[in-house]
């Protein structure tokens, strides 16, 4: 892979602003090398190229992997697609063995005809229409197949109406979170020090505690990230910590892919690793974000066993 950037060595990466940024992701196509950007900022392909055939990306790594086969004893559940790998599932066939016991008398011979379940015939009945004695255990037998067969076909079914549910509140989250008007939420917070509601530990605590803690995190991306007017949001906590306005124009503009304000705490983490919770609390204060510093008073309070 030939790099167009002497500064930066991973591929995923281009020379902006001073630093290697990463470049944009996105389900169906691989990066180019350094985003097709050379140290100069000059352009020399498409920053992102569709994945070539029997190749997937599902928009979490900058390059596309090869499709999956599924191995002998699976069948194909789902075909791989540009965006997701292939989906196998083991073979199950069941082949049960059915006994008919046959009422003979001392002048016949006792027979055992092979009664699989490929050739099974239906029983005689009695000249009431309900089946003879003989053939209860053949029935039950058959009944227990046809049950097995349709469990396994319920968990099937299940399985990928789990994944598509899945999917779809992904793609509901992404739309709340680009078009739904969302206002602060009212928290009893202290107007003039809104930090004050957090206790000395959560203040304390590093900065990278935020990150880890994906429920905390989430709550303050649905906050921070939406651009509603009359509402300060992520690019002015950005602008507080005097990042450059290329580089907040740039990580908006690859919301779909990456959240604008983990891109900010992670910068934030990078140039100060001794930043604290406190810190980023006095910073929304300033932009008066006092629902944000009660989100970080909920999801960060000490639990049993541990703090986050």
């Amino acid at each position: 892979m030939s790099l167009h950037s002497s500064r930066c060595l991973d591929p995923a990466t281009y020379w902006r602003d001073g630093w290697c940024a990463p470049c944009g992701l996105k389900p169906g196509h691989e990066v180019s090398p350094n985003c097709g950007f050379d140290d100069d900022g000059g352009l020399h392909e498409r920053s992102l190229k569709p994945c070539k055939p029997r190749t997937y990306n599902d928009g979490t790594k900058p390059s596309c992997s090869a499709c999956s086969s599924c191995r002998v004893g699976s069948e194909v559940v789902s075909p791989c697609t540009s965006t997701a790998d292939t989906v196998c599932s083991p073979i199950t066939r069941i082949k049960t063995t059915l006994f008919t016991i046959t009422r003979t008398t001392t002048s016949q011979p006792v027979s055992k005809p092979d009664m699989t379940l490929t050739s099974f015939r239906p029983p005689r009945t009695s000249p009431g229409g309900l089946p003879t004695l003989q053939h209860v255990p053949t029935l039950v037998c058959a009944v227990l197949a046809i049950n097995v067969f349709i469990i396994l076909l319920a968990f099937l079914i299940h399985r990928k109406w789990r994944r598509g549910q899945c999917i779809k509140m992904c793609l509901y989250r992404g739309a709340a979170a680009e078009n739904h008007v969302l206002s602060p939420i009212p928290y009893l917070v202290s107007e003039d020090h809104p930090e004050d509601v957090l206790s000395d530990k959560i203040q304390s605590a590093s900065l990278q505690g935020v990150l880890d803690n994906l429920d905390v995190l989430e709550e303050l991306v649905i906050l921070l990230d939406p651009e509603t007017p009359g509402i300060k949001n992520t690019k002015h906590l950005a602008s507080l910590c005097s990042f450059p306005s290329p580089w907040v124009n740039y990580v908006y503009s690859m919301k779909d892919s990456k959240s604008p304000l983990k891109a900010v705490l992670e910068r934030l983490i990078s140039s100060h690793p001794d930043w604290t919770v406190g810190h980023l609390a006095r910073l929304l204060k300033e932009i008066k974000r006092n629902d944000a510093i009660a989100v970080l008073n909920s999801g960060l309070a000490p639990r049993p066993g541990g703090y986050f």
